[in-house]
């Protein structure tokens, strides 16, 4: 009997102290959200990075997106570069797809962030293709 009780106090006063320490060392802080990475490219304007890109698209996008990409089962994704569609959102979208489409999401296990962010740099440098100045061909000959 003795010697139940003073195994109940010592449990008691293990108890009281670990939840001692535990107080005076708080859990360190939640880290922030990371940053999305588009945010920061680190490949825009990168000729090897863009070549590299171009290989990725064609290889995971230009099926539903053409080679080209303004569109054949999927959008134009020219045109939604154009507009207002920023660089975080499209790595958000490529990441998460998008619900109820034919766009699946970009798995982090099957495609790490560096993909699509060489993804990207080639279609922001593909929008910025100019056409060319003068007509191609001969229109009277209809070549």
């Amino acid at each position: 009997m003795m010697r139940t009780r003073l195994m109940l106090v010592l449990a008691l006063v293990v108890l009281v102290t670990g939840a001692r320490l535990y107080a005076l060392h708080p859990m360190p802080a939640q880290a922030p959200p990371a940053a999305n990475p588009a945010a920061k490219n680190p490949h825009l304007g990168n000729p090897q990075s863009i070549r590299s890109g171009m290989a990725l698209y064609r290889i995971r996008c230009a099926d539903c997106h053409g080679l080209d990409a303004r569109g054949y089962r999927g959008p134009d994704l020219t045109a939604l570069l154009a507009g207002d569609m920023t660089d975080e959102r499209l790595f958000q979208t490529i990441r998460k797809g998008v619900p109820g489409t034919d766009m699946p999401a970009a798995r982090e296990f099957d495609t790490p962030d560096d993909d699509l962010l060489l993804m990207i740099a080639y279609l922001r440098k593909l929008g910025t293709v100019a056409p060319p100045e003068s007509p191609i061909g001969n229109a009277e000959n209809g070549t």
